[in-house]
């Protein structure tokens, strides 16, 4: 592939590592003019020594109080042709590995890239929804319950609804907090051509908004750039709420269960059987053959 390809996800410092080491580890060297409120003349260099000769941006600008947005500006740029430099440096050493077919997918020390269609995790994607119809939903039993349920829907379940809406809402908040305690989005890939599911894409969304960063990478065709942190053969399994409490609630049970071995296969038994009937609205699991991903770019 020599196209050129936008970054619509970059991560940044992943980026910039990988550029410091192909382009001999040049220091950065950032100058950038404070915000003031009145106008003044002001020097900008931004990026790194080694981009002017690579991107050639650097010079004078007018330092006024809209400084910041200009330097915003710059660094898009600068970040962007950084990145497609980096591509074109990794692809001429052979270490960027197109992606061919999962029978040869293994983890390796080279970059990979992958076209693929990005799907959230269904977990976020229901948490988000539930966070945001909660507050309608209550509304709605508030005014018409006693339609649905006149014996239920009395003047205290009314009254005890807008305390209700408060606890659901902490809770969701804290369920979503806990899933990104990582700062890590997950999306799931999918073959554009077969549709078959190729594994999970970590993106880091550390000073970004989970929600802006899944919106732009929602249902859509990209590559992703990026190393293979694990590799899943045919009969194993991506667990994908590993992250999340969930995860950590079934395995203290399992420990607190584990002296009493009837109990915990019990237990077991009655996971194994609800599992099917989760999974019917919430996907747990991806089987292998699969890989895990950390991205370093997502492209159009």
């Amino acid at each position: 592939m020599s196209t050129f390809l936008e970054p619509v996800y970059l991560n940044e410092t992943m980026m910039l590592n990988c550029a410091a080491y192909l382009f001999r580890g040049i220091t950065t060297s950032i100058e950038v003019s404070s915000e003031t409120s009145s106008a003044k003349k002001g020097e900008l260099s931004l990026g790194m020594k080694f981009l002017t000769e690579l991107l050639n941006i650097s010079g004078g600008l007018e330092a006024t109080s809209q400084s910041l947005q200009q330097e915003k500006l710059a660094k898009s740029y600068t970040t962007g042709g950084l990145h497609m430099s980096v591509i074109d440096e990794l692809r001429s050493k052979n270490e960027l590995v197109p992606f061919e077919s999962m029978d040869k997918m293994t983890t390796s020390k080279n970059y990979i890239e992958i076209e693929a269609i990005l799907k959230p995790l269904d977990f976020y994607s229901i948490i988000e929804t539930l966070k945001t119809s909660t507050p309608l939903i209550v509304k709605v039993l508030h005014d018409f319950g006693y339609k649905l349920k006149p014996d239920f829907f009395n003047k205290q379940i009314k009254s005890e609804l807008v305390q209700y809406d408060n606890l659901i809402s902490k809770i969701l908040d804290s369920v979503e907090k806990d899933y990104l305690k990582s700062s890590l989005l997950e999306m799931i890939m999918v073959d554009p051509n077969t549709n078959a599911q190729l594994g999970v894409v970590d993106i880091d969304v550390k000073g970004k908004d989970p929600l802006e960063v899944k919106a732009k990478l929602t249902d859509g065709k990209f590559y992703v750039i990026g190393k293979i942190t694990r590799t899943i053969n045919q009969g194993e399994n991506i667990e994908l709420l590993r992250r999340s409490f969930i995860s950590t609630v079934i395995r203290m049970l399992s420990k607190l269960l584990s002296s009493n071995n009837n109990a915990l296969l019990q237990f077991h038994t009655m996971i194994e059987i609800a599992k099917p009937y989760i999974e019917k609205i919430c996907q747990l699991s991806i089987p292998g053959p699969a890989v895990r991903i950390m991205a370093m770019s997502v492209c159009i």
